[in-house]
């Protein structure tokens, strides 16, 4: 197991055509890796390189040599802060600890992702996509994956086609756009843009800042804190509004106030109180 001296956090470069790819970002002065699977010669020659701070890990390619695609578990300790890109096709992917930037490709492959505090760029064609805390700016796409965020603190740009988006508490600018799955938000505090052409939207809390929600036969339903303040803007062609938020008065200057902007073309429209 290739072992290297790593006193500061690395940069991980990864190529895996299929397996599992298992990051541990950890509180050590040292880094690991650790390559098993099938064919034995395919983990014979996975190359694992390290040149100043950057560690690279290449599966071999796929070739006529080899019957079946190489599928390789590879396990890579390293201290907590190290940056990963890697280019994962059909392999699965989890990382548990702090990075500092994550930049994924993936084909068909799950992601599950602990923490990423700078820059998050995820690229899938398919495959599930879990992120527990982004600190920094992302951008996560997927054909027809499902995506999950846990906490959006910084900003996130997240789309997809037909996978549907969770997310959990957004406290920064994030903007979603799907063509089919449904969205929804656990509760926002910020600048939340939400696009969706069937998929229906659901914020299941507001307390402050701005809300932009576009479907076009998708229903939309708004959960505003109680004793929030809402200034409204809704608009439809064809779909019906139900409204549970009472009238109230121009709220103080200091106080949290959310400015919801719905429209749908046949999607009905529901604001409780949450």
């Amino acid at each position: 197991m290739p072992e290297f001296d790593t006193p500061h956090p690395v940069r991980l470069r990864v190529q895996l055509i299929a397996g599992q790819l298992t990051v541990n970002l950890t509180d050590t002065p040292v880094t690991t890796v650790a390559v098993d699977g099938k064919p034995a010669d395919a983990v014979e020659q996975t190359r694992v390189e390290l040149a100043g701070d950057e560690l690279v890990i290449k599966g071999p390619r796929r070739s006529g040599f080899f019957r079946t695609d190489p599928e390789l578990q590879i396990h890579v300790t390293a201290p907590a802060g190290s940056s990963l890109q890697a280019d994962l096709q059909s392999a699965d992917l989890v990382l548990t600890g702090h990075a500092a930037d994550c930049h994924i490709r993936s084909g068909s492959g799950d992601m599950v992702i602990d923490t990423v505090r700078a820059e998050l760029h995820l690229d899938a064609g398919s495959g599930y996509l879990r992120v527990g805390d982004l600190t920094g700016s992302g951008a996560v796409r997927s054909g027809s994956g499902d995506i999950k965020i846990g906490n959006v603190q910084g900003s996130l740009q997240c789309n997809t086609g037909s996978g549907d988006v969770q997310l959990g508490r957004v406290a920064g600018l994030t903007e979603v756009r799907s063509g089919s799955g449904d969205v929804v938000v656990e509760s926002s505090s910020a600048e939340l843009t939400v696009s969706t052409a069937s998929g229906d939207q659901t914020v299941r809390k507001v307390s402050t800042g701005t809300l932009r929600l576009r479907s076009a036969s998708g229903d939309v339903h708004v959960g505003v804190a109680d004793g929030t303040a809402t200034w409204l803007d809704i608009t439809t062609v064809s779909g019906d509004v139900s409204s549970g938020l009472e009238r109230s008065t121009q709220p103080q200057p200091d106080e949290d106030r959310v400015a919801a902007h719905v429209s749908t073309v046949s999607g009905d429209v529901q604001l409780t109180r949450a």
